[in-house]
């Protein structure tokens, strides 16, 4: 996620960018499409995994479910980068300790399960 340090010229601050503003063309759309595709592989996943209903037992509700779940994970990440384009400096820290008790909770929870399995 991009941070803004209003400090800082504004070149600075967009070198995730610089990727795509030196390409045209071909290269560009192949950038592009490796960014959809990046987004379609890991929506897939994520409904994959949040899909309750087995694809072969109802396969019609499952392909459903899924599609309806990958627009949905597209749309929440579409709101998240409107939104929240680039945190403040201050925020920084919080953000990356929230990310840290998320992971130790996950791994938390993956051991916890893992175990009884």
């Amino acid at each position: 996620m991009p941070v803004d340090d209003p400090a800082t010229h504004l070149e600075l601050t967009m070198i995730h960018e610089v990727m795509v503003l030196d390409h045209s063309g071909t290269e560009l759309a192949a950038l592009q499409y490796a960014a959809a595709l990046k987004l379609t592989l890991y929506a897939g996943l994520i409904a994959t995994l949040l899909n309750p209903f087995h694809p072969l037992q109802e396969p019609v509700l499952a392909v459903g479910v899924g599609a309806l779940t990958m627009v949905g994970v597209a749309v929440v990440v579409g709101c998240f980068e409107s939104l929240m384009a680039r945190l403040p400096l201050p925020l920084v820290p919080r953000y990356v300790w929230l990310a840290g008790w998320l992971a130790g909770a996950a791994a938390l929870v993956v051991g916890v399960l893992g175990a009884k399995a």
